[in-house]
């Protein structure tokens, strides 16, 4: 077979030639060309300049960067036998890299440093070997379990292994054995040592014990990701309840390890120095890996910030193992969120583990019950349609009653993409929420049509067989619900990511003020009334059923019966009357702050841009754009937003601009006032955080704001400031 010609290259050096023609360029001047215009001098890579050139070396010298096989040829990697303190020091620089790898950098520039992760087959150290390997299965499971959530995007999560190994070929059972021969040797060794009571042995007692504090946290930490791995056969009939349990008995067991291995860090080699240059520790091995590309600069943990993100990372696995209580969907719906607003934010593991917990099969929650059936109770639950609820006085078995059933079984069909989108959302970090909440509106608006000719097909059955109980606008109010909660989130979301300038505040808080708070308290009111209607017409069907046994001596029902009943009815009068009351609570709050906002513009607190350059109709549309997807409701245009707010601006002189300020704060501070007697009666009922938070921010708004109406600081007053620490979404008003 011929050989291929050799390529020749024709190199030319026009170093010369180029800084001549620069000459003839004036100052911030830029040479273009058909080929070679801004867009390629903006993404041109300057050469040689180590914050650009990914190719080019940055060390501390002349400190040659050596790979696995160099390092072994020049003996700088042992190996055969690792000292106690090399190991820990290695295990606890392996712990840095795999947070800072969660933390969105590439495998290349942080797991794969460590040279022996590159070649573990050439381990001769027991120790070291079982390390490296249960080390680089627990990686490959990660990287598997944040690929299966598909709740990451670029900025979370770096899934590219960039050819390297992940011990795929070692079985499960094969490296669990390793490690665990590694901790016996270890305990025998540290009972051969107890004996004896010198200070060398004593520190050399201390380092095994550190060695095998760290190989168990790592048998412990694979066997509890082993756990999420539901997609197995042998797992998927495991008890979610059972599963949840060892759970949490697996995160006590890591919890308790990382303690100890935070107390023993001082043990490692290179602790409190430069702590990533040790031996097996390369940060610059590979670098020509990575694109030619502006290359993420990475900033490695420390050892210890890392086992406390370990740490955080095992208490946060112990509050999403509270999803057991939550068979709810709403309730489900609503834990997912409040995980993903703690502070500090979850990483990309924990929420992707809370997702295959909750929905560890395709469209099963807890890998048992369809989402079809869960989303089935939750509107049942909710509203309690006629259809869901035996209420149509259909024949079960008959050619109608089939029909009704399979309209409704389409119907939650096409209920489980975006209902489960919700589920989904939940997992990503805020900002790529509020984009897929601009999204899911789209099929929400979409499937709430479909709800609403259902609802009309089944109300005009319902009309034939007389069953007393209308179904309009049932199944179609329990889909505004979630649209209405997914549309509030959408604002909301805007003032946790800062997307706001104050000098908007004020059309945000209107309409949620004005429209979509209203539109969800119709919603509460409207299921409130139908389970209440459905409660009446239960009871009224179990009296007439009720046998003639039932009655006292006299012949009549007896006293304590009656009274029983009418506390039960009582009770039971308004189903929603808490979510009702948040809702009005938080409605009067937003009141306020348009009400505060206006005045303060009356009175130029606020600092509004130039109007050459402003043009508040676009800032209005551009706010509210993805609201307009959505039919029911209606979006508000910014016409009628002007024509509904004209009174509260319209003041002429400074007088009148004065007087209205001063009517206007006083009004905010009867809204701040409402809203917190409101949440005051909710805290009897329970002892919820956000209650107690939003307590705080209206007591104090309500003292701002009367002080602003009584004149305080209106003359040279610096512009308002709003403080977010205490809730996410509704600031505390604050003037100096």
């Amino acid at each position: 077979m011929a050989r291929p010609p050799e390529v020749v290259y024709s190199w030319r050096d026009i170093t010369s030639d180029f800084k001549a023609s620069v000459k003839d360029l004036e100052l911030g001047e830029l040479a273009h060309d058909d080929l070679f215009g801004l867009f390629e001098a903006m993404s041109a890579i300057e050469m040689m300049d180590p914050k650009m050139d990914a190719g080019m070396h940055h060390t501390n010298g002349n400190r040659k960067i050596l790979n696995f096989d160099q390092a072994v040829r020049a003996e700088k990697l042992e190996l055969k036998k690792v000292n106690h303190d090399q190991f820990i020091g290695i295990v606890d620089n392996s712990i840095a890299c795999l947070v800072t790898w969660l933390e969105g950098h590439s495998l290349a520039q942080t797991v794969f440093i460590n040279l022996y992760a590159q070649q573990p087959q050439r381990i001769e150290d027991r120790n070291l070997k079982a390390f490296i390997t249960i080390f680089l299965k627990v990686i490959d499971l990660i990287k598997d379990y944040i690929n299966q959530a598909s709740v990451f995007e670029e900025e979370d999560f770096q899934p590219l292994v960039y050819g390297f190994r992940l011990a795929s070929e070692i079985p499960e059972a094969k490296a669990l054995a390793l490690i665990k021969e590694s901790e016996e040797d270890l305990m025998k060794e540290m009972k051969n040592s107890v004996s004896s009571a010198s200070a060398e042995e004593s520190h050399k007692l201390k380092e095994i014990s550190a060695v095998h504090t760290r190989l168990r946290f790592f048998r412990h930490f694979y066997q509890l990701l082993l756990k999420f791995n539901r997609r197995e056969s042998s797992n998927v009939s495991v008890n979610a309840h059972s599963l949840i349990e060892d759970i949490l008995k697996s995160t006590h067991v890591c919890r308790e390890a990382l303690n100890s291995c935070l107390q023993t860090i001082s043990l490692g080699s290179g602790y409190g120095a430069e702590e990533i240059e040790i031996m097996g520790f390369e940060p610059q091995v590979n670098q020509r890996l990575l694109p030619p590309t502006f290359p993420r600069y990475t900033q490695l943990r420390s050892r210890a910030d890392a086992i406390s993100n370990l740490i955080q990372l095992m208490d946060r696995l112990k509050a999403m193992c509270k999803i057991k209580d939550h068979t709810n969907f709403h309730a489900a719906l609503d834990f997912f969120y409040n995980i993903g607003r703690q502070r500090p934010p979850p990483c990309v593991l924990s929420r992707s583990l809370l997702q295959l917990l909750y929905i560890p099969l395709c469209n099963r929650v807890f890998g048992q019950q369809p989402l079809t059936e869960v989303l089935q109770e939750a509107a049942r639950m909710f509203i309690a349609p006629p259809v869901l609820t035996g209420g149509l006085g259909l024949v079960t078995g008959t050619p109608q009653h089939a029909q009704v059933q399979e309209c409704v079984d389409q119907l939650f069909q096409q209920c489980v993409r975006p209902m489960g989108s919700l589920i989904q959302i939940a997992g990503h970090n805020l900002a790529r929420q509020r984009d897929k909440f601009g999204h899911i509106l789209q099929d929400l608006a979409a499937l709430q049509e479909e709800a609403d000719k259902v609802d009309a097909y089944l109300h005009t059955i319902s009309l034939q067989t007389d069953s007393g109980r209308s179904h309009l606008a049932c199944l179609g109010t329990w889909v505004l619900l979630h649209t209405l909660r997914t549309m509030i989130q959408y604002l909301f979301s805007g003032f946790e990511l800062s997307l706001y300038s104050i000098y908007e505040y004020h059309y945000i808080f209107w309409y949620l003020y004005e429209f979509l708070y209203g539109w969800l308290i119709s919603a509460y009111n409207r299921a409130d009334s139908f389970l209440t209607e459905h409660q009446s017409m239960t009871e009224y069907l179990k009296t007439k059923g009720k046998a003639p046994g039932a009655t006292n001596k006299k012949g009549g029902q007896s006293g304590n019966g009656k009274n029983k009943k009418k506390k039960e009815r009582s009770a039971t009068a308004r189903p929603y009357a808490k979510e009702i009351a948040y809702c009005q609570a938080v409605q009067s709050m937003c009141g306020g702050y348009y009400k505060a906002m206006v005045a303060m513009d009356l009175e130029g607190k606020i600092r509004r841009p130039r109007t050459e350059f402003d043009d508040e109709r676009v800032r209005y549309e551009h706010r509210f754009a993805a609201l307009g997807q959505v039919s029911t409701p209606p979006l508000v245009p910014y016409v009628q937003f002007k024509e509904m707010t004209k009174l509260e601006f319209n003041a002429t002189d400074e007088n009148d601009k004065a007087s209205h300020a001063s009517n206007l704060y006083a009004t905010a501070c009867r809204h701040f006032h409402h809203a917190a007697t409101i949440l005051t009666a909710l805290t009897g009922q329970s002892n919820d955080e956000n209650v107690l938070s939003l307590i705080r921010v209206c007591k104090t708004n309500c003292v701002v704001m009367r002080l602003l109406a009584g004149g305080h600081r209106r003359e040279g007053a610096s512009a308002p400031q709003f403080d977010f620490t205490v809730h996410p979404h509704l600031p505390i008003v604050k003037v100096t």
